[in-house]
């Protein structure tokens, strides 16, 4: 800790201060959820990727207006999250090629590697629970449209010889909705229940970081 802190700058000192806290606080997030994840993987498995695939099976047939901008999220995200990587590589090679002059200790570079590995773990695991929870926003969008359209055809019925007939359909279809909805909030509530310790870990670091 010494040789990673040893600068005669302070502002530079303080900010390997700052990297060091955050690094342990990842680590810390990265062993909760590890631990957490294996012990309660089979629920996790069918709460949230299980669940998650029967939602995008029952929507299949729904409105589809809403995944263009979920689909461009997720491209910009992925594109987003490369490019930080890829600043990160450069800042590791640049420590690097400072070592071989003298100027920069062999520590440093290693604590940047370890720090660019956990800062990959916990990135997926941001990731994922940003998947997840952007797939719910796409879900309840076409399930809203879905609804509206029953609304519509609901305020378009007259009296007529099949209008129990059309009620008792619309009913069925209503109950359908409610069900969606009920799957929708299920998924929701078991990825943040699944997610917790990382947002926690997250939500550390970025207030350390400001």
């Amino acid at each position: 800790f010494r040789t990673l802190t040893d600068t005669l700058d302070r502002r530079l000192q303080l900010l390997f201060y700052v990297s060091f806290t955050n690094t342990a606080i990842k680590y810390a997030t990265v062993i909760v959820t590890y631990v957490a994840n294996t012990v309660h993987f089979e629920a996790i498995n069918q709460r949230c990727t299980m669940q998650r695939t029967h939602l995008e099976f029952e929507f299949q047939n729904a409105p589809q207006e809403p995944k263009r901008p979920f689909e461009f999220f997720m491209y910009f995200k992925f594109c987003l999250i490369n490019l930080m990587m890829m600043i990160q590589v450069c800042g590791i090679f640049a420590q690097y090629g400072e070592v071989g002059k003298g100027s920069v200790s062999q520590v440093r570079v290693h604590f940047a590697i370890y720090a660019f590995v956990l800062w990959n773990y916990t990135e997926n695991m941001a990731d994922y629970c940003y998947f997840i929870n952007g797939s719910v926003l796409k879900y309840y969008r076409q399930f809203n449209l879905q609804l509206g359209s029953l609304r519509d055809e609901m305020d378009g019925l007259r009296p007529g010889g099949m209008l129990l007939h059309h009620c008792c359909e619309l009913s069925d279809r209503l109950e359908e909705l409610r069900r969606r909805c009920r799957e929708i909030h299920d998924l929701q509530r078991e990825s943040f229940r699944m997610h917790q310790f990382q947002l926690i870990g997250l939500m550390l670091s970025t207030l350390i970081n400001n």
